[in-house]
């Protein structure tokens, strides 16, 4: 149960973590490259 729990815990952090990559990567991308990545 311990492990299930740090499992969800690590996953949770890594997909919190590659949305404010995502984010912060679309913030400074130019206007074309946000555009074509409006889908993700």
């Amino acid at each position: 149960m311990d492990l299930s729990f740090l499992y969800v815990r690590v996953v949770t952090t890594f997909v919190e973590c590659l949305t404010d990559a995502k984010d912060a990567f679309a913030l400074h991308a130019p206007v074309g490259k946000r555009k074509n990545g409006a889908e993700y």
